[in-house]
Parts: C-alpha cells; sequence; structure tokens
C-alpha cells in the first residue's frame, strides 16, 4: 500500500480537489495529511485521510522545524499544493518537503496539475527568483536615479527662468 502525504499549505476547497483527483491515481493507498493545529478538527472529517499530523509550531511551515512525528516516517510521494500556477511564494513548503523522507514529490498547483518537483527545479527556481529579484531592483534604482536627475535638472531650469 503506498503513503502519500499531503501538506496543507492552501485551503480546504483545493484540498478537496486533490482528493477527488488522487481517488483515481491513488484509491488503495493511506492518505495522510499536514496541518497546522486550527485545521486539525476538519481534516479529521475527512473519510479519505487516514492520518492527521499537526504541525507543532505556529506561523508558516519551515524547512528547519520538522515535526518529531514525521522525521521517522517515510512516504512514497510527498504532495505540496500550491494556491497559483507556478508555486511562488510557497518556498518555505517545498522546501519542507524535500525535508520528509520520501521517494518522490509533486507539486498541485491550483489548476490540479501535478508535476515532479526535484531538487534540480527547485534550485532553478530560487535562482530565477533571485535572478528577477536582482533585475527588479536594478530597474528600480536607474528609474530612480533617472527621476531624481530630471526632478534637479527640472528645478534648476525652473529657478533661472525666474530670474
Amino acid at each position: 500500500m503506498k503513503r502519500v502525504l499531503i501538506i496543507r499549505s492552501t485551503g480546504f476547497q483545493h484540498l478537496d480537489r486533490i482528493l477527488g483527483r488522487l481517488k483515481d491515481s491513488y484509491s488503495q493507498s493511506e492518505i495522510c495529511l499536514l496541518t497546522h493545529q486550527h485545521g486539525k478538527p476538519l481534516a479529521e472529517k475527512y473519510a479519505d485521510i487516514n492520518h492527521v499530523y499537526v504541525y507543532p509550531h505556529t506561523g508558516a511551515f519551515s524547512p528547519l522545524r520538522v515535526p518529531d512525528e514525521l522525521v521517522r516516517e517515510v512516504f512514497d510521494v510527498v504532495i505540496v499544493p500550491v494556491g497559483n500556477i507556478t508555486g511562488s511564494g510557497f518556498l518555505n513548503v517545498l522546501l519542507l518537503s524535500f525535508r520528509i523522507r520520501a521517494d518522490s514529490r509533486l507539486i498541485c498547483n491550483i489548476s490540479l496539475d501535478f508535476r515532479p518537483l526535484t531538487r534540480l527545479a527547485l534550485i532553478i527556481s530560487l535562482l530565477k527568483g533571485i535572478v528577477f529579484t536582482v533585475i527588479a531592483g536594478v530597474i528600480t534604482v536607474v528609474t530612480s536615479l533617472l527621476l531624481l536627475l530630471l526632478w534637479i535638472v527640472s528645478s534648476l531650469s525652473y529657478g533661472k527662468s525666474e530670474d
């Protein structure tokens, strides 16, 4: 029997849709869920979920704080739901998934597209994010300097025209 862990990083509506899709691929599997304490009561009501693990820390999931309960566990698949198309903004959860022992990892976006999540793909995503941040910073600085220069020149020329 395969063991599947879903890290609940999005709303329960997304989880509903994911569970519906998993019935086809993982019908004979043990489905487990990692959620925060406030999500446990609702998660335990799902007939499709065999076990609910509670993330014992408040705040966002962190790869530095893996629940003790999960350190010993091994899963066939870890699924990371993300609330957009690309997975941007979910880096902490993606990194946490690599701290949990599993044969494979999948990222599931809001459109229910399941894609393999590999260390290489995560590193490339990180590097792209860094490059885009640097480019945005450079563009902001250059634009600000040009606008400042334009303002200084216009202030000087405005002051001369009054004389």
